[in-house]
């Protein structure tokens, strides 16, 4: 949908882009939702989102997947 601007399960193109997905850091506290924790600088890779007026279907991406430290336990790199 992010290049397409088109719903893939309906074919709408009538979408909203979600700039800074929320997500809960306790009871009160609001955050942007990130992907993935890097140790000793907080949180990486900031996720967007992608949703579609119509049917509802829902794409995440995320931003600057570069920053996402892979640490081989939480966090491993798969594929070549």
């Amino acid at each position: 949908m992010k290049t397409s601007l088109t719903c893939p399960k309906c074919s709408t193109t009538r979408l909203l882009h979600v700039t800074e997905v929320a997500d809960s850091d306790g009871e009160y506290e609001v955050a942007t939702f990130k992907v993935a924790r890097v140790k000793g600088r907080g949180r990486a890779g900031e996720i967007e989102a992608y949703v579609c007026r119509q049917c509802g279907y829902t794409e995440f991406y995320t931003r600057d997947p570069g920053t996402i430290q892979v640490d081989g336990r939480i966090v491993r790199e798969v594929g070549a």
